[in-house]
């Protein structure tokens, strides 16, 4: 129970290495400019996207923790109510977000004014993300693990991400008749 009620609250909230991550593989691997890379996103974040029928019905089941939050509510709820499938959807915030990150690099992100909005939100709401944590966030390029499927060789991330537990499970299904299974299989 203590667990469960903490995933749903800002103390729960690590910090976000994801930039940096997507940054770090651009800048060692990418041919594009990041600018060019999230124009695209930043395109659908602000100017919108048709939400599905999926995406409908994740908002909807998910209604009473969107509306414990005036920013997510102003995002996913419209006067209160779910948006639905043929709805559109636009996230401005993210759109400037992407921006910032676009036009800055990972400073626009773990430095600034969005890693101060960050740090304090989280802060205000129980949660111990510091300013400080943001801005020493660094990602690391590390080996993957290596295993087979099915004379297939799998890559994955390595520890402590869950890349072993990926591994591990293919190789239970390898020995499994999957064809067996029906509808799962596909």
């Amino acid at each position: 129970f203590i667990a469960r009620t903490h995933a749903q609250t800002a103390r729960a909230i690590l910090v976000p290495g994801t930039v940096a991550g997507l940054i770090l593989a651009l800048e060692r691997f990418g041919t594009l400019p990041l600018a060019t890379v999230l124009g695209p996103a930043i395109r659908l974040a602000r100017d919108g996207f048709p939400i599905d029928e999926t995406l409908g019905q994740i908002i909807l089941d998910h209604v009473p923790l969107v509306g414990r939050d005036s920013a997510t509510a102003s995002v996913y709820l419209q006067d209160g109510f779910p948006l639905v499938a043929g709805d559109t959807l636009r996230q401005p915030d993210l759109a400037n977000t992407l921006t910032a990150i676009a036009v800055e690099g990972r400073a626009g992100f773990y430095e600034g004014p969005i890693a101060r909005a960050l740090a304090e939100g989280v802060q205000s709401t129980g949660g111990a993300l510091t300013l400080d944590d943001l801005r020493s966030t660094q990602a690391q390029l590390l080996e993957p693990v290596r295993g087979t499927y099915r004379g297939f060789d799998i890559y994955s991330a390595p520890p402590p991400h869950s890349g072993v537990h990926v591994l591990e499970a293919l190789n239970i299904l390898e020995n499994e008749n999957l064809a067996a299974l029906g509808h799962y299989a596909t």
